[in-house]
């Protein structure tokens, strides 16, 4: 079958899972305690989960291959993309930050004191976790955003870029949850770059490669802080 074959019935089951459950799933930090780590486990899962069921929806169902979202077989060109796809996220989320601090007048103390307090949730997680958190958001929400939402919607409304503005949307609200407004500002900006390596590249991988990259930079980075933080205030570590 075509790559770009017309929606079906299950390219909306699939959209509705795409687009909606994920609100559902990632706000959860809200109702949980960061330090539950059991919780998080099972948040983990569930998102590993709904990835799955959209990508098996795609195959199984729509019967479209992995092609169709841009999953193709990686190579040496995948991965140099995806490091300049991160190299250009870790810039543009600098400079949003510099601008945002400039705008708000914050000092440069309250914005510290702002991002330790977020990333000392992290310290009390183990390392292996962290690692394993970067990996999923890097694969799960470009398969999600990136390659689902944006090929399957843009096949219901005929329009590529339509449909990376509502995946854009989308990915920004999902990570609402896990921290809170002032993160969106940062989100959105990652959000655009990443879905603009999609359009312009169509290759999954080497957005995955960058999602990756960026965020295990900055988990590890804050990780190391924070557990150094954690630790000294006595706080029970990886629990």
């Amino acid at each position: 079958m075509s790559e770009h074959a017309k929606p079906t019935f299950a390219t909306f089951v699939g959209l509705a899972c795409a687009l909606g459950l994920p609100l559902l799933i990632f706000p959860v930090h809200f109702l949980q305690n960061w330090f539950h780590l059991h919780g998080l486990w099972l948040q983990e899962a569930a998102i590993w989960g709904l990835t799955a069921a959209v990508v098996c929806i795609l195959v199984f169902w729509e019967e479209l291959p992995l092609s169709s979202i841009g999953l193709r077989r990686p190579t040496w060109g995948t991965l140099l993309w995806g490091i300049a796809g991160a190299i250009v996220v870790r810039i543009v989320a600098t400079i949003v930050l510099l601008v945002y601090a400039w705008l708000s007048g914050a000092s440069s103390l309250r914005n510290f004191a702002h991002d330790l307090a977020l990333a000392m949730k992290l310290g009390v997680l183990p390392f292996g976790f962290i690692i394993l958190l970067s990996l999923r958001a890097a694969v799960t929400e470009e398969i999600l955003y990136r390659g689902y939402v944006i090929e399957r919607l843009g096949a219901v409304t005929g329009s590529r870029i339509a449909a990376a503005c509502v995946s854009l949307v989308a990915f920004t609200l999902a990570h609402l949850g896990a921290w809170d407004l002032t993160y969106l500002i940062v989100v959105a900006p990652i959000g655009v770059v990443l879905t603009v390596q999609y359009l312009w590249r169509r290759d999954l991988m080497a957005n995955i490669c960058s999602h990756f990259f960026t965020d295990a930079f900055s988990l590890i980075a804050a990780y190391a802080v924070a557990h150094h933080l954690v630790h000294m205030a006595g706080f029970p570590v990886g629990q």
